[in-house]
């Protein structure tokens, strides 16, 4: 006999149910997708001990005649396309024919189902693949379709299953993903008879995804609309004051099907770029419609992969339409006490001399800037400095608390990274130029950073193996320890992933320099210094927070004192 043999239904039906099927979620995505492509308006999913003992979705979709569903069960039959040419132009969730026979391969399922307009509907049993009853029955319209001993004949499989509690966790995401995607349907996800998530099905989405996320997640949310040529952006993403550890709460959706996708998350990322802190996400939900044609949804078995014809039009396309969005608010974050609760602001205020007396001062301030305009919006009217910290202005909205050192820093950032610093950071001849010895490492990344350095004022030339000679440097650092700082700058763009491209470098090295520069905690300033501050700040369209994401300002508005004052 050969070595090469045909593999017999039972293990070639295991096979591909291993690549469709791989936990109790899996279930509940194919008959949703099902349920959904079906015309359903009404879903509910009932599970018990996290779906690996049971799981029942019952819909009031089109539901199925006998011979249908007696097909249903056999591999790659579909009702959702006739060709391969199908796969271009397909918008419905399923189309590969393999969610009920992958299923049905691995666990012991029952099905009823009646055709819209039929008397009598249909009951089928299956075990393990093979259908063990069929017989006509009286069914509401639509299918229902209860999954038991999930991987019963797969006992490997069921041992890398996890807790009840976990796999729960999964299926409540999954089908929360499915509610928003479709909001014009009604989706009921219980365990055990107790309601884990419910939607009205009214058809808005904002109320889709507050019942999901919660009223308070609701009031920090922001609209997006972006239609386009070639695609259209819809959906709601966080003001920078609502992120998570992880991106557990950025949905990516295209022609409704929930995606994952590193071109989009990525878009994210670049559009709140400086305004939350590393290591921090904020929550999306975005809503990508387009040409079947522009997108294969065909990459992977569970259909939870695509590839885009254009990545770079996708990705540039997403970010500004978030970056418009973002910078269309005022993302101050405000103050919100709850009754009986202190206020957040506390101490005693410090008055400068200059304010106190009724004018400002004669000398120059400290803290230069460029002028600009303040982007449409008359900057906040500085009243005192508490704490030697933080900068109270009066503001149209209320009061304003200004971090003064996130404040000045954002705008020394943003001044230095287009080239409007003026005098701060134009080269400053040395009078003694210091030599600057480095090992192998350090010298090798300040190669790579010489042009973004010199962009900023430094004047750094070789000087023999692994040295620099350091003749110029930042007029704005003249009085600091340069070689201190050249050394830290050098550190901190070791002590991470080096950028690649010099835009990325000189903003790194920006970033440093601001933080540098800038004012800190601590340092008493003058009325006309605060003023210069705020003038800066409100210069800038992306004022909200400093370029590593912490807020620059929050507002106590004048509701709030009211409403503290009982007035």
């Amino acid at each position: 006999m050969g070595r090469i043999a045909i593999l017999d239904e039972a293990t070639i039906g295991q096979i591909a149910a291993g690549e469709v099927i791989e936990r109790p979620v899996s279930v509940v995505k194919e008959l949703l997708e099902n349920s959904i492509d079906a015309g359903a308006r009404r879903i509910t999913i009932s599970v018990e001990e996290g779906g690996c003992r049971a799981i029942t979705v019952v819909d009031d979709g089109e539901g199925m005649e006998r011979d249908d569903a007696v097909l249903a069960f056999q591999r790659h039959a579909t009702s959702k396309i006739r060709d391969a040419c199908d796969l271009a132009t397909t918008r419905t969730l399923g189309f590969r024919g393999e969610a009920l026979t992958s299923i049905a391969a691995v666990s012991v399922l029952e099905m009823a189902t009646r055709a819209r307009g039929v008397v009598s509907g249909v009951r089928l049993a299956a075990r393990g693949g093979t259908i063990t009853d069929l017989q006509e029955a009286g069914a509401p319209e639509g299918t229902s379709i209860t999954v038991r001993h999930l991987f019963f004949n797969a006992p490997v499989r069921r041992r890398y299953l996890k807790s009840a509690a976990t796999e729960l966790g999964h299926i409540a995401d999954c089908v929360a993903q499915y509610a928003v995607a479709h909001p014009g349907i009604s989706f009921q996800l219980s365990q055990s008879g107790e309601t884990i998530l419910a939607t009205t099905g009214q058809g808005h989405l904002f109320d889709a995804i507050v019942a999901i996320l919660g009223a308070e997640a609701g009031r920090q949310l922001i609209p997006v609309d972006r239609p386009g040529e070639q695609c259209s952006l819809s959906g709601y993403i966080a003001r920078p004051t609502l992120t998570r550890g992880t991106r557990s709460g950025q949905w990516f959706f295209v022609n409704a099907r929930p995606i994952r996708s590193r071109v989009i998350a990525h878009a994210v990322e670049q559009a709140y770029h400086t305004l939350v802190p590393s290591g921090r996400h904020p929550i999306a939900v975005l809503l990508l419609t387009m040409d079947p044609a522009l997108v294969d949804v065909n990459v992977h078995p569970a259909k939870s992969e695509v590839r885009f014809l254009s990545e770079g039009e996708v990705h540039r396309f997403v970010s500004h339409a978030l970056r418009e969005a973002l910078g269309s608010l005022d993302l101050t974050p405000r103050v919100e006490a709850h009754p009986g609760s202190p206020l957040p602001v506390a101490g005693t205020a410090t008055l400068p001399d200059t304010l106190a007396s009724g004018h400002a001062g004669s000398d120059a301030p400290a803290l230069p800037f460029a002028e600009g305009d303040t982007c449409g919006k008359a900057p906040p009217e500085v009243r005192a400095q508490i704490h030697d910290t933080y900068i109270l202005a009066e503001g149209e909205d209320g009061l304003l608390i200004i971090d003064q050192h996130t404040a000045h820093e954002r705008a020394l950032f943003e001044q230095i990274l287009s080239g409007t610093a003026g005098d701060l950071m134009r080269p400053l001849p040395l009078a003694v130029p210091f030599v600057l010895s480095l090992d192998s490492r350090q010298a090798s990344a300040l190669r790579d950073s010489l042009d973004a350095l010199e962009a900023v004022g430094f004047s750094l030339h070789p000087f023999g193996r692994d040295a620099y000679l350091v003749r110029a440097v930042p007029a704005a650092l003249a009085s600091t320890d340069c070689e201190s700082l050249l050394r830290d700058a050098i550190e901190e763009i070791l002590s991470g992933s080096a950028p690649r491209s010099i835009e990325a470098r000189r903003e790194q090295i920006a970033s440093f320099l601001a933080c540098r520069s800038a004012v800190k905690s601590g340092d008493r300033l003058t009325l006309q210094e605060m003023q210069a501050i705020v003038r800066g700040l409100y210069a800038l369209q992306s004022r909200f927070t400093c370029q590593h994401g912490r807020p620059t300002a929050i507002l106590l508005s004048r509701e709030e004192l009211a409403r503290r004052f009982n007035r």
